[in-house]
């Protein structure tokens, strides 16, 4: 194939007419004037190898002839004069020739602009990723900008992308500290236990402080039951924040939230972590009943003493014991120790806060692998399958979804079906719209010339500069202007003890 761009002849001759010595098997040059028709023939035997499935030969053809920057490419080759509309072909002129109205790079058919979405689409049966992709397409076909096109191609793939991982999550929020003691509280539940109960699980998010409350029963009554004593006897919180269950939903909850004036929050659905605070505690209060049924002991007095423990420790947010800030005075201990009264001041509270959120959020992002989403109102996107239905469910569901609002990381999306759902950015992917690969791509695509200026450690500024003050002291012809800079050269150190003198006969 490489040879075919030159004008020659093949002359068989038999072996025992000719004499096996090496001069005999030096060529004859003489002039011809066509292409010989055997080596065309095999150039198309090769080439209708090399075609992609269910494309045939005549498709190419056809299509070439029809395809305008094709036939000029043809025309430049033939007259060496390359235009502005072929010029990301010029850069591979040495390698390309016609063959039977066939453009051919190589050993590769190049695909005319109406054929390259039809391939891209071949190219991508059973589903491989990108690099399989361009792996499949370069040993058959090209054309310019064929990797991005491929590129763009696998990754609007609707099919791959309901299958595919899931986005990474944003980088943590850090929420402020509230303006004082019991004002913001944090509220789940936990259960229910082997013995039918169930915990309802109260966090203050200024001093920590922890309230556990035993449910028989987990109805927004039994809820109501437990939080208006706990209200009427610490006073009257200005926000409760809770998960979306129906009993933290309710009617009966609104109404009794109304009347006490507190605002409750919802975080957002199957996102935990926006109720962090009090989710760790239930995970170190999961931990004291196990040890209790491991013992086989009332978990009941353990969880008691267990709070009250909690209560008097310093916690490593605030350096004090949320006893201490909530009510301002130290719980007594088991443990003896000398009577030095330190009041927790709100400012020295804040700074630690500050400081033990900001290295808890630097470690969580990257052991998470966080990046920002930019998802925006009107962006089509794939919703996290949040209840498959075995190993083989698609991991996202197959009907797109409409960004309708965003706030942060949580997000408010509509189905086509009507719906609405608030989600977390981490449980959406923004669909990859399948773009027209008919389209010119002469600004993505860069001939090698371009991309070695490019990759220039030198500005255009300097550049310029440079190329003036050549331009002004003498020049030899033979020389090209330095547009990058040179490596210093120096002789190495154990010649520096030495003289070298090497005369014109090399002694």
């Amino acid at each position: 194939m490489r040879l075919q761009s030159f004008r020659f002849k093949i002359v068989h001759i038999p072996g025992k007419i000719n004499i096996a010595d090496p001069l005999s098997r030096l060529p004859q040059f003489q002039h011809c004037s066509t292409y010989d028709q055997i080596g065309e023939q095999s150039v198309l035997v090769i080439a209708e190898r090399a075609k992609p499935v269910a494309l045939r030969l005549e498709e190419i053809v056809k299509e070439s002839l029809a395809d305008t920057t094709l036939c000029a490419v043809k025309e430049a080759l033939r007259t060496g004069r390359w235009s502005e509309s072929v010029k990301k072909y010029a850069a591979f002129k040495d390698e390309l020739y016609c063959c039977n109205e066939v453009l051919l790079r190589g050993e590769r058919l190049v695909i005319p602009v109406s054929l390259q979405k039809r391939v891209l689409m071949l190219a991508h049966i059973g589903h491989p990723g990108i690099e399989r992709s361009k792996q499949r397409l370069r040993s058959k076909v090209w054309w310019p900008s064929m990797d991005g096109d491929v590129e763009k191609a696998v990754r609007s793939c609707l099919e791959c992308q309901i299958v595919g991982k899931a986005a990474p999550p944003e980088p943590m929020a850090i929420r402020e500290l509230p303006q004082k003691p019991w004002e913001h509280l944090n509220m789940d539940m936990l259960g229910p236990l082997p013995s039918g109960d169930s915990l309802l699980v109260i966090v203050d998010e200024y001093s920590r402080f922890r309230i556990v409350e035993i449910l028989r029963h987990t109805t927004s009554s039994d809820i109501i039951d437990k939080l208006h004593p706990l209200f009427m006897r610490l006073g009257i919180p200005t926000i409760l924040t809770t998960d979306n269950a129906r009993n933290f939903t309710s009617k009966e909850m609104e109404d009794f939230c109304d009347k006490f004036g507190v605002r409750m929050r919802q975080t957002t659905p199957y996102w935990p972590q926006a109720n962090g605070e009090v989710e760790r505690q239930n995970r170190s209060i999961l931990k004291i009943l196990q040890i209790a049924e491991l013992n086989k002991s009332d978990w009941r007095k353990d969880l008691e003493e267990f709070n009250y423990v909690y209560a008097l420790t310093p916690h490593p947010a605030t350096g004090y014991s949320p006893a201490e800030i909530l009510f301002g005075r130290k719980f007594r201990d088991w443990i003896p120790h000398m009577s030095q009264i330190v009041s927790a001041t709100d400012e020295a509270v804040r700074d630690r806060d500050a400081i033990y959120k900001h290295a808890a959020k630097t470690h969580a992002d990257a052991a998470r692998g966080a990046k920002t989403s930019y998802l925006q109102t009107g962006d089509r996107v794939l919703m996290k399958n949040l209840h498959p239905a075995n190993k083989l469910s698609a991991p996202f569901l197959p009907d797109p979804a409409i960004v309708l609002q965003k706030q942060g990381n949580s997000v408010m999306v509509e189905t086509p079906a009507g719906r609405t759902y608030r989600r977390n950015s981490s449980h959406l992917k923004k669909v990859h719209e399948k773009e027209d690969t008919n389209s010119d791509n002469e600004a993505e695509w860069t001939t090698p010339s371009e991309e070695h200026r490019q990759g220039s450690p030198i500005d255009a500024t300097d550049r310029r500069n440079q190329l003036s003050s050549q331009s002004k002291s003498p020049v030899p012809l033979t020389e090209s202007p330095v547009l990058r800079s040179k490596r210093t050269i120096r002789k190495p150190l154990r010649f520096e003890d030495y003289v070298l003198d090497v005369n014109s006969n090399g002694q």
